[in-house]
Formats: structure tokens, sequence, C-alpha cells
């Protein structure tokens, strides 16, 4: 009897330290992730940090990034209807003092190991190989959609056009809502994005004039839409700083890596939600995240896309 009753007394105890031990196995694979992500450190060195494989660091770090998209992404970064998409044009009007923008839109180069037998698809302008980061923010510096393109060697225009973003905002099943008047006159236009010089002009994206024979107004009009960009400006700037690996080349496959970056866009969002004093970027991060590239750039391999702006475009920007 005594035998059959410390038996069960043990059965108990392993059911208890197998919940306790699931428990502590998903903590560590949890401090790896993010391990991973902050320091910026590579699988060799994780591996020897951990006291584990090089094979099982990267397991955990491609399956952990998988899992993170999926779950914070329908919470902190869902699809905009038409109520949201006039939130964030108010706020952008308040902060920015710039009526009917929608977002700022932009791309970052994500480096990344050259993949085998990949020619120079990935070989960006800036002379390294690269993935792109497209981009769209609101006022307050928080991702509204994102969408990874693998080939760096595409110019901003080319990006735009693979994207889904700007799929979808060609045929027009982004919910945009319907023109408006600017505050204060009668002037009737549509919502806008806002963009810088390698973007298209087109009738829902407004980008800079060119910087030769500036009127006043224009000046001015060039002013407050480089102010409104700065919010995706910064939002690549308080990532890079946070999110250390984006500083360095990341020594995994392109699909490894765009779940890599999804991931961090994600947590990023999630840390604007609920922790908004841990993101304070200056002026000089963003000039650190925006001069990553090594040596000269060789403004040769960009690869120049003219597209010719219609002529709605052309009125709606003036």
């Amino acid at each position: 009897m005594k035998k059959k009753k410390k038996e069960k007394k043990k059965k108990k105890k392993t059911k208890e330290e197998e919940e306790e031990g699931e428990d502590k196995r998903r903590g560590r694979r949890r401090r790896k992730e993010m391990k991973f992500l902050a320091s910026g450190k590579n699988h060799r060195s994780l591996s020897f940090y951990f006291r584990a494989g090089v094979t099982t660091i990267r397991s955990i770090t491609t399956e952990t990034c998988r899992v993170i998209w999926n779950v914070l992404q329908p919470l902190v970064m869902p699809t905009p209807d038409g109520n949201r998409w006039r939130q964030i044009a108010l706020e952008f009007h308040e902060r920015f003092d710039f009526p009917l923008c929608l977002e700022a839109i932009d791309g970052k180069h994500i480096r990344i190991k050259k993949p085998h037998r990949s020619g120079s698809k990935y070989y960006n302008y800036k002379g390294y190989c690269s993935i792109v980061l497209f981009a769209v923010s609101d006022a307050n510096g928080k991702f509204v959609i994102v969408d990874v393109v693998f080939y760096g060697g595409n110019s901003d225009g080319g990006v735009f056009n693979r994207s889904t973003f700007g799929k979808k905002l060609l045929a027009e099943k982004l919910a945009i809502p319907e023109n408006d008047f600017i505050p204060g006159t009668d002037i009737n236009i549509p919502y806008t994005f806002v963009a810088d010089e390698a973007f298209p002009l087109r009738e829902n994206i407004i980008k800079p004039f060119a910087h030769h024979q500036l009127t006043h107004d224009k000046q001015i009009s060039n002013y407050r839409l480089s102010r409104a960009r700065d919010s995706v400006e910064c939002s690549f700037g308080r990532i890079a700083q946070m999110w250390r690996i984006l500083l360095r080349q990341i020594d995994a496959q392109p699909v490894a890596a765009t779940n890599i970056v999804k991931s961090i866009t994600a947590l990023h969002n999630f840390i604007v939600e609920n922790e908004p004093h841990r993101l304070v970027t200056t002026a000089q991060d963003v000039q650190q995240d925006q001069g990553q590239s090594r040596g000269p750039v060789n403004y040769q391999n960009l690869q120049r896309r003219r597209q010719r702006a219609t002529k709605c475009a052309l009125q709606i920007r003036e």
C-alpha cells in the first residue's frame, strides 16, 4: 500500500513538473527570439549564449516570428475602413497642418545575405543585397499597412507597383472616402497619400514639386508635405533603433527575412499602443537609419521607370 501511494505522489509531481517545464521552455523560446531581434546577433552567437544548436536557434526564430505576425497583425494592424481613414486624415491635419492626408508612404531597404543563384535581383543602388519594406504610416508613427517586396533592385515606384497596397489602390479596393472640401475653402479634392519624389504622381498620391523655379506657395507646399512624411521616416528610425537586427545583415533566406521584418512591425505597433514612452526618436537616429549604407552610393544601379502623371493629378497638386 505504501509503495502504491508513493507511485501516485510521483505521478502527480511529474505532471506538475511537465507543466512547469513547458512554461519554462516557452519562456526560453521567447527570450531567444527577443534577444535575436533586439541585439542583432547572428544565430551562431546565440547558439553559444543559450547553449543550443544553430539549427535549433534558426528554427525557433523563424517559427516565433511567424506566430507573432499571425497573432498580432489582426489586433494592431487591422485593415482600415472609411471611418478609420477619416480619423487618420483628421490627425494629420491637426498635427502637421496637411488637410485630407490619409497616410505617409515610403520604402526601406533591409540588408540580407545574398541568396544562392539570385544574380543581381536583390542588389540595390546602395551597393548591397536587400529586400524592401513598403510601409504606410499614420500621424502617430504607427504602421497601418506593410508589405515586403523581395527584389531590392527595384526603385520605390517599382516597389509600389508590385506591392499589395499599390495594386489595391490602383484597383480602388481600399475603401477610401469620397472627395471632400479643404477646411475653410470651397475646393473639392480627393483624399491623398503623401510620398517622396521616387513615387509616381497620381490622383491619390501627392509628391513634392520639382526643386527648380519654385514659387513661394510651392515652397510652403513642399515644406508641409515633408513634415507629413516625417511620420513614416521616424517610424523607420524607431524600429531600427529598438530592433538592432535591422542595422546589420540578416543571415536568412528572403522568406524567413520577410517574417522577421513583419513581426518587427507588429511589435512596433503593439509598443506604440501600450508603451509609447519607450519610442523616443531623435533626428540623429533617423539620419543613422537612412545612412546605414557603406561606401559611396552607385546611382547607376537604380532602375529608373518614368511614369507620366495624369492631368488630374497635376491639377490636384496645384
